[in-house]
């Protein structure tokens, strides 16, 4: 059985802060709930089939969308200030993208726990079916929900505080 996974390459999309400098930035900052987000919505995951039923093929597939700040004064700032927001951005981008990868490691969980399987009942002569497949992959994403490894990826950085995801006024 072949396994592939769509490339995640994330939309990118952007909003605005409007502070006019950097004390109002974090004041701004700090009402969103998220000044980053990674966000995706599973699917068209594929499954092919051969004549007599089985599984011959699976495609893994998620839309992604990576969503980021802009300054909108960030021309009008001070060299330390641009500084302080480039380095600032650079890692909340690093964060973002860490979400992306544990995407990535759940396709891949998903797609070892299926080729498995597929050994197994090639093993004992009883063929994958795509409902079969089907239930591997939501066990694999019903156990994601009850422990989110984003989740707990976001708890751990501290939503990327602890990566530097965090804009520093008093350094401008």
């Amino acid at each position: 059985m072949e396994v592939t996974m769509q490339k995640l390459a994330p939309a990118k999309k952007t909003y605005k802060l409007k502070a006019k400098d950097p004390e109002a930035l974090v004041i701004e900052m700090n009402k969103r709930h998220h000044v980053g987000e990674f966000a995706y919505d599973l699917g068209p995951t594929r499954i092919s089939v051969n004549k007599d039923g089985s599984v011959k093929a699976l495609k893994l597939a998620a839309k992604t969308q990576i969503t980021m700040p802009s300054w909108a004064a960030y021309s009008k700032q001070t060299a330390k200030a641009k500084k302080e927001w480039d380095r600032f951005y650079k890692c909340l981008a690093f964060h973002e993208r860490g979400h992306k990868l544990i995407l990535m490691e759940s396709f891949a969980r998903i797609a070892e726990k299926a080729r498995r399987l597929h050994e197994e009942r090639e093993t004992e002569g009883t063929p994958l079916t795509p409902k079969d497949l089907q239930q591997v992959i939501q066990n694999e994403w019903m156990s994601s929900i009850v422990n989110d490894p984003q989740d707990v990826y976001d708890n751990k950085t501290g939503h990327g505080r602890t990566q530097g995801a965090v804009f520093d006024a008093a350094k401008c």
